[in-house]
């Protein structure tokens, strides 16, 4: 058994089975995730504290191929060399969405169509995102000599451009007309976003993760994770987010 804990006595606990595969998450509000595993230890069925079932199935090289739930499924393929090739979404047995990508020689992904309706993006020599073209708009981004990225500018809207200290840590922008400066600790964390004099504070733990945002009216969002780093909560005054995790593979969340 593990658990992790953050401020406001939120604690999650988790429960393992004999290879160290977690059988059981219960959150802080008390509800139960229940998680069982093919012979490979491969995660096959998720229950959800709300006793939504999901269940799972791959392929020989232990990619997901489908994701059964309530109220519909969600089939993956992929190409040759292993990369997502397509995507179908289904409400009971009708399709609702389907996503097919396509790559270049170099493997950097080039389109991908939505339902039909086409993305496509283009690379520098450095196989940098430079541009990304949507049905009536686009998007560019400019690189400085060592990656970082200097100015983003979508078709319609001015420019944000950014620049960087010795550490290669984003210190100042301009976001259209809109000046904007940043503040880091001294494990290059960003602890102050100043936004046109409106300021957002952020509060990190020992482990370098975000724990605590606090906005310009003091409103918080505490964050908190399990014992592999993983986010599996996020938490306002309002609302309270479970996020669902397939050992790294993020599943989605619960609301």
């Amino acid at each position: 058994m593990a658990w992790s804990s953050s401020p406001g006595n939120m604690v999650i606990t988790n429960v393992y089975d004999s290879v160290g595969n977690r059988t059981l998450m219960q959150n802080p509000d008390g509800g139960r995730t229940t998680m069982a595993y093919d012979a490979l230890d491969r995660l096959s069925t998720q229950t959800l504290p709300t006793n939504e079932v999901y269940t799972l199935q791959y392929d020989a090289g232990s990619r997901l191929t489908m994701t059964s739930y309530l109220t519909g499924s969600s089939s993956d393929a992929y190409d040759a060399l292993g990369r997502a090739s397509s995507q179908v979404e289904y409400n009971g047995a009708t399709p609702v969405l389907t996503i097919i990508d396509t790559y270049d020689a170099a493997g950097r992904k080039t389109a991908r169509a939505r339902d039909g309706l086409p993305t496509t993006y283009t690379y520098d020599n450095a196989d940098r995102l430079t541009g990304q073209q949507v049905a009536g708009g686009w998007a560019t981004l400019v690189y400085d000599a060592v990656g970082n990225t200097t100015v983003k500018q979508h078709q319609g809207s001015l420019p944000l451009t950014m620049s960087y200290d010795a550490a290669q840590r984003i210190v100042t922008a301009m976001d259209g007309p809109t000046p904007v400066t940043y503040t880091h600790d001294n494990n290059g964390n960003m602890t102050v976003e100043n936004r046109g004099g409106v300021q957002t504070q952020y509060v990190y733990n020992r482990s370098n993760r975000l724990q605590t945002e606090i906005a310009p009216d003091l409103t918080r969002t505490t964050m908190l994770y399990d014992g592999d780093g993983l986010r599996r909560v996020k938490q306002t005054s309002s609302t309270l987010t479970t996020y669902l995790w397939d050992g790294a593979d993020y599943l989605g969340e619960l609301h």
